[in-house]
């Protein structure tokens, strides 16, 4: 019902309330309080973090990916992937970049098969933020090798154009 409910609330077609976001994660916290054990109750913790990640409570978000990450509910690495994600967003809104580059090296260390274009992106903007231009550099030419025809390809040519004057 929780996760039925979240889809009603985050569907494409229409945004919900902050409210109606706060109602779905009651949802999930019973899921978690009541079946604590269920695998059902770790993917809450995901949706959980997001809830909170989309509400802009950052640090409710951290904690529900924590614990998700301390379960060893990350037996399946995508899940691990979309918890450590999260955790980097979580600390990036929390203007915490140096963890937020941390949670995104997990996800690399996750192997080749997740060491996904995105990962390279979000380190080199928390990199840019942390004044650290070589290591944004280098994850700026990162994300163009692993994705030469992505959308965002000719924003960061511009964006190392810039950093290599």
């Amino acid at each position: 019902l929780a996760l039925e409910a979240y889809q009603m609330v985050s569907s494409p077609y229409r945004e919900g309330s902050p409210a109606e976001y706060k109602k779905v994660l009651e949802g999930f916290e019973e899921v978690i309080k009541t079946h604590s054990r269920t695998s059902s109750a770790k993917s809450s913790l995901i949706y959980k973090g997001g809830i909170h990640l989309r509400l802009g409570e950052f640090d409710e978000a951290i904690s529900a990916y924590d614990a998700f990450l301390k379960k060893k509910a990350g037996k399946e690495k995508l899940y691990q992937l979309f918890a450590l994600e999260g955790l980097g967003y979580g600390h990036e809104g929390k203007k915490d970049y140096e963890k937020a580059v941390k949670a995104y090296q997990e996800i690399i260390k996750l192997g080749e098969k997740y060491h996904w274009a995105g990962v390279h992106l979000n380190m080199a903007r928390c990199y840019e933020k942390l004044g650290k231009n070589d290591e944004a550099l280098e994850n700026y030419r990162t994300f163009l090798k692993v994705a030469p025809k992505s959308s965002s390809s000719n924003a960061i040519l511009r964006k190392i154009s810039i950093f290599e004057k």
